[in-house]
């Protein structure tokens, strides 16, 4: 082979190392305390998923393994999934948010709607406060081989009973 072609290919695996470098050096970035403006950005991505039906974003907000209003994961996913085929457009407002942040856990309480919303019908499933606790949790990432800290809910609370069904 020809000289240049040795430095090109010294080059692009110099390059090639660089690249993987980035991808894989930790980052020890401080997870900055959680804002107001976040959790009401969070909120509306958790209404925008509902109003898709969009499973997998709405538990995209919850840290993974914990129980939802004494249901697991798996059970409310189930429930979930059978009343978004049952039911048509599905609507989901919030309002009278309080925050109440630190920079290891945040609460914040507000008031949730949701109802559904077709040609000749307004119903309205759920109008009651909720309180829901947000901390930063370790997500698996890259197959599991590394890990970003995130602010997810890991709690929610509310002063009415609420039943799931299914397995």
């Amino acid at each position: 082979m020809r000289r240049s072609s040795w430095i090109a290919i010294a080059v692009a695996i110099i390059l090639a190392l660089y690249l993987v470098y980035i991808m894989v050096a930790p980052r020890k970035q401080p997870l900055r305390p959680l804002t107001e403006i976040q959790v009401a950005a969070l909120l509306n991505q958790g209404d925008e998923a509902l109003h898709r039906k969009d499973l997998d974003g709405i538990f995209t907000l919850l840290a993974p393994h914990i129980k939802i209003l004494g249901a697991s994961q798996g059970r409310l996913r189930a429930t979930l999934a059978r009343d978004f085929q049952e039911t048509g457009p599905l609507i989901a407002t919030w309002k009278n948010l309080q925050f109440y942040g630190g920079r290891t856990s945040a609460t914040a309480t507000f008031t949730l709607m949701v109802g559904e919303d077709t040609p000749g019908m307004e119903a309205e499933y759920f109008n009651y406060p909720i309180t829901i606790t947000l901390k930063p949790v370790k997500i698996p990432t890259y197959f599991g081989l590394f890990h970003t800290t995130q602010w997810r809910i890991t709690n929610v609370q509310t002063n009415v009973p609420v039943d799931f069904e299914g397995p």
